[in-house]
């Protein structure tokens, strides 16, 4: 029995692995829904694309703060905070009167799903017992890939049928689902320990990821020359902030794992298929 999972475990993963699945699905699904949103906001496709642009870098953002969110809060503090984030983004996406509020509730979207996804798979990496955690591993995964595959049919068949704030308002009664049993079931069973946290490092990786993305956006527009800037900065960021990540006792992401060639092989091949997959799904639809 010491080896089996407790059903009370089992229902927090769930509780967090619904926050995590509502989170990708809406990556993925938000992207059809760009022709409707053009014609109700009267924007073009550049414009329209900072919906998703803007929750991804978002997330990306969070989500090397996770060692330190873990670190510094309970995972019952973490959750609430997910839950609220996302859930009041969502909100105010359904409401919406401007893409302006349409992007905040996205930016909020994007906290609460770069705080869920780490914090599921660090439940399962903390609680989970040894003999199990492979399996409880390739479940977490399963869940946001599944999202990620089946948010453009989603998407598309709510938008054909009620329009594109329908996606959003699906996703209501999920999140208090996922609220409701993530209080009963999720504890702060520690302690949070407070450390510093190398807002340094940090920034340059936030202004590094923010030029690449404002470069890759402008291509093909009539500043080509700004746009190889953007990238030149952003790669200038990003070097820095590797260096410095090598050279501090407590990096925002621990580099040194980049040694090990057959992770460094596997991230790789990771890294390639979702753009791959990104390429298709991230296309708007005519």
């Amino acid at each position: 029995m010491t080896n089996s999972i407790k059903p009370r475990l089992l229902l927090e993963i769930i509780a967090v692995g619904i926050l995590a699945f509502a989170g990708v699905l809406t990556k993925t699904a938000a992207n059809v829904a760009f022709p409707a949103m053009m014609a109700a906001f009267h924007i073009n496709l550049g414009t329209v694309q900072w919906v998703t642009s803007a929750y991804m870098l978002t997330a990306t953002l969070v989500i090397p703060m996770s060692a330190y969110l873990q670190r510094s809060f309970t995972s019952r503090a973490l959750f609430l905070s997910a839950s609220l984030f996302f859930t009041v983004g969502t909100g105010l996406i359904v409401g919406a009167p401007s893409l302006a509020l349409v992007l905040v509730g996205r930016v909020l979207q994007g906290v609460g799903n770069g705080i869920a996804i780490p914090l599921m798979f660090n439940i399962i990496l903390m609680a989970v017992p040894r003999s199990q955690r492979g399996m409880m591993m390739g479940v977490g995964t399963l869940i946001t890939a599944t999202a990620g595959a089946i948010g453009p049919t989603y998407g598309g068949l709510l938008v054909d049928r009620w329009g594109w704030r329908m996606i959003f308002i699906a996703l209501l009664p999920l999140l208090l689902g996922s609220l409701v049993l993530g209080l009963v079931t999720i504890y702060g069973e520690r302690r949070p320990a407070r450390q510093p946290f190398a807002f340094l490092d940090y920034g340059l990786l936030a202004l590094g990821l923010l030029l690449i993305l404002l470069a890759q956006n402008g291509l093909g527009e009539a500043a080509p020359l700004v746009s190889l800037a953007e990238y030149g900065l952003g790669i200038i960021c990003l070097f820095l902030f590797a260096y410095r990540s090598t050279h501090t006792a407590t990096p925002v992401l621990n580099l040194a794992i980049f040694k090990i060639a057959a992770f460094t092989w596997l991230a790789l091949t990771y890294f390639t298929t979702f753009m791959v997959f990104f390429k298709y799904v991230f296309r708007p639809t005519q």
